[in-house]
């Protein structure tokens, strides 16, 4: 499929909605889908971006009203016969939505971000990963609705630099960011602020390239043994697991922060970010400690240095971040776009009963190397052991939130030997290649030593053999195989 995306970025707007865009672009790339970006040429754009990552891009007149901005979008729509438009923008709500579609001249589903429900949308598809409430009216133009974090449109480095296993971790080394642009132009006073503390041992301090103190902040932070600073990151999520807490900005790091337990102390730099900072605030999952839009620099900065950092409660803090955002957002919403986009959790306990009927099935029995029925104390044996051992990866695979399938592989070496079956009620409806598509891309992400995947399939069984080979497996002397990438 063809998909357009129309965002903008600037000092004002900030970094967010492309950031986030971008990384859905990548996902839709990945399955084989073409990606174009819309945006305008504004002051301070961060439209080079969407080229360096390799996406066309069309850029628009930065004085256009929303009409002639609707019309110019439609255009392109029509230009390149596109399935989807997505819009991320603050700026653009129902009325541009409905004027593309009368001009595109074709037909076009749409699929909008926001991060709340203050504009109405009139949309297919509809997201906003910034709301912990389930129950908000949705508009009756809004066909389906993805609402909260667990939808949260984050870069795979995120999902990979989750721990596992959460253990505790000290209080000595301190994140400050206060967004790609700093529109409050708070990083400098703050460290300054901070230099007169004695609590971290190291503060690593943030910014872009854009920021306009960032001549003074590098002088500073070079004065400073404590200081250190990170300019245009490539990999924050790296970079943020090395920190134990946070000072900054609310916004769209919220959720990469939860989903690697940075948790911290966060000031909100424009009025949209104060719901969400207020929410986690009485979740436990970070302290609000000022709003940024209501406050002088100078309220702020009396905020932070009387701020204790000493919390006992920080660990319970960072679990619960944990707990909130686990990483899988943007496998999430790519598979309501594509919905044979299949993705995958690690199976949990309360699985377990689930893979057994399944696996148990006349259906999935026939098809396997090992066609005897399994007892259910034997499985509860073998699934323990299995979600033990670091060597074996028991997935379950999904598509649009519903469980599909299971998958197994045992690692050695360099190599995945891999196992598949669907649920029963799914077989015979094209699922296998999307499965073994997706549990390619799962191994990319999460084991990045796996070279070689290889699948033993049993000679009488064609149907399957063929499922392998569309999915670009080569049959060998003994197995079937293909490279990881």
């Amino acid at each position: 499929m063809k998909f357009v995306i129309r965002t903008d970025s600037s000092f004002t707007i900030g970094s967010g909605h492309v950031v986030r865009c971008l990384t859905l672009a990548q996902n839709l790339q990945r399955w084989g889908h073409v990606v174009s970006f819309v945006c305008k040429n504004l002051d301070t754009n961060l439209n080079h971006l969407v080229s360096e990552a390799g996406f066309d891009l069309h850029q628009i007149d930065a004085k256009l009203d929303t009409q002639d901005d609707a019309l110019q979008t439609a255009e392109l729509i029509h230009k390149l016969s596109s399935d989807w438009l997505i819009v991320d923008h603050y700026g653009l709500d129902q009325g541009w939505e409905e004027a593309v579609r009368t001009k595109a001249q074709q037909d076009i589903k749409i699929f909008a971000i926001d991060d709340g429900f203050e504009r109405e949308h009139a949309v297919d598809l509809f997201l906003n990963q910034s709301s912990l409430e389930q129950t908000q009216n949705i508009s009756q133009k809004i066909e389906q609705a993805l609402i909260g974090p667990h939808y949260a449109l984050l870069r795979p480095q995120f999902f990979k630099n989750r721990p596992s296993v959460v253990l505790a971790k000290g209080l000595s080394h301190l994140m400050v960011f206060f967004g790609g642009t700093d529109p409050l132009r708070l990083s400098l006073p703050v460290i300054k602020t901070l230099s007169k503390q004695n609590v971290f041992s190291k503060i690593t301090v943030v910014i872009t390239s854009q920021h306009p103190d960032k001549e003074d902040i590098k002088v500073f932070c070079d004065q400073k043994n404590v200081f250190e600073l990170k300019q245009d990151v490539a990999d924050m999520a790296a970079l943020m697991a090395q920190c134990d807490l946070y000072l900054g900005a609310a916004g769209t790091i919220t959720w990469e922060r939860c989903c690697l337990g940075l948790t911290g102390a966060v000031v909100t730099v424009s009025d949209n970010q104060i719901p969400i900072a207020e929410a986690l605030d009485q979740q436990a999952c970070h302290v609000f400690l000022a709003d940024g839009t209501k406050r002088n620099q100078n309220q702020i900065l009396k905020e932070i240095e009387n701020f204790h950092w000493q919390k006992s409660v920080w660990q319970d803090y960072r679990q619960n971040s944990l707990g909130l955002v686990d990483g899988l957002g943007v496998q999430r919403v790519t598979s309501f776009l594509d919905r044979q986009a299949v993705y995958f959790e690690e199976a949990k306990a309360d699985d377990s009963k689930m893979i057994w009927q399944w696996r148990n099935s006349p259906e999935v029995r026939k098809t396997a190397l090992d066609q005897s029925e399994i007892p259910w104390d034997n499985h509860k044996e073998w699934f323990k052991k299995v979600l033990q051992d670091p060597n074996r990866k028991l997935l379950v695979a999904y598509a649009e939130n519903q469980k599909i399938g299971v998958v197994r592989f045992d690692l050695q070496g360099n190599e995945a030997e891999i196992s598949i079956f669907l649920d029963p009620d799914q077989i015979g409806r094209s699922w296998g290649v999307a499965v073994l598509n997706g549990a390619r891309f799962w191994l990319q992400d999460c084991c990045a030593k796996i070279q070689k995947i290889k699948a033993v399939i049993r000679e009488d069984n064609p149907r399957s053999q063929i499922v392998f080979e569309r999915a670009g497996y080569a049959k060998q002397e003994h197995a079937f195989e293909r490279q990881v990438r």
